[in-house]
């Protein structure tokens, strides 16, 4: 009798167990897949200036191989402007590098795609994933000084990403990989708002 209970007992706590595991795993793809069809809408932003807020774009930030300094606000003219912070040593930044070319080529000359590489010690292997990935809109460095980050308060991590009206106003703030279809959704708004 004894060790019958004993057995229902373990088959209950088994069971309890596999319930609990699969919560924990279908809790875990949910959080890593859904902000941007790929993260989270729990994640924070990418940074404390939040929606609203007047983007930094009149920070003039060093051209990535040049001596120019790249001014968003003049470059941007009239157009929104989707601003990618990354670097090389993030393999979320690296995936969605792809997804910002193919999206950048599709809205050219309509909206303005800046890349900053940032805290980046190896800028060459920055400049050849840029290179793989078909990249051909301005990238700016930041080369650890922090004049650029604190601007821009980026808190959270790497990829962030800013997606700002026509009137230098933050519309959306995204902390973690884009795809192709989130990315193409953000621009899209972007442009009717």
């Amino acid at each position: 009798m004894r060790s019958t209970r004993k057995s229902r007992f373990y088959f209950v706590l088994s069971l309890l167990s596999v319930a609990v595991l699969v919560f924990a795993i279908r809790s875990e793809i949910s959080f890593s897949n859904a902000n941007t069809g790929k993260g989270s809408p729990v994640l924070p932003p990418a940074s404390d200036l939040g929606i609203s807020a007047k983007a930094p774009i009149d920070l003039g930030i060093p051209e990535m191989g040049s001596p120019k300094i790249l001014d968003i606000a003049k470059l941007a003219g009239n157009r929104p402007i989707v601003v990618n912070f990354f670097a090389s040593w993030c393999p979320l930044c690296i995936a969605e590098l792809k997804a910002f070319a193919k999206v950048s080529a599709l809205y050219r000359g309509r909206v303005l795609f800046i890349g900053i590489d940032t805290n980046d010690q190896n800028v060459a292997l920055a400049k050849r994933y840029l290179q793989q990935a078909g990249i051909s809109y301005p990238i700016g460095i930041d080369n650890f000084s922090a004049k650029i980050t604190d601007a821009w308060e980026l808190a959270n991590g790497l990829p962030g990403t800013f997606f700002i009206g026509k009137t230098g106003r933050i519309r959306e703030d995204i902390l973690g990989e884009e795809n192709f279809k989130a990315l193409s959704s953000r621009v899209k708004n972007l442009l009717g708002s």
